[in-house]
């Protein structure tokens, strides 16, 4: 059973960010997928954490939007042609 203040800030989450676009793994190409709210271990403060449903490749951060964006980066010689 979910806490009420947890309840909160996930539809406080999903209000803010709606439906996300998540690019494939960059890893494997599997489907992403996004978890809020957790809990840092480390600092007990909320946690996003942003992954594959394929591989065990992930972002975790504090800022939601900082681990979207993550999860969505790719490297720039993904695009040079050789």
């Amino acid at each position: 059973m979910k806490l009420v203040e947890e309840q909160q800030r996930e539809d406080e989450l999903k209000k803010k960010y709606g439906n996300v676009y998540l690019l494939p793994c960059p890893f494997c190409g599997g489907k992403a997928f996004i978890e809020w709210p957790g809990k840092s271990t480390r600092t007990l403060q909320p946690i996003t954490l942003v992954g594959c449903m394929e591989c065990t490749a992930s972002v975790l951060s504090e800022d939601t939007e900082k681990a979207i964006k993550l999860w969505n980066s790719r490297s720039t010689k993904e695009l040079i042609k050789k």
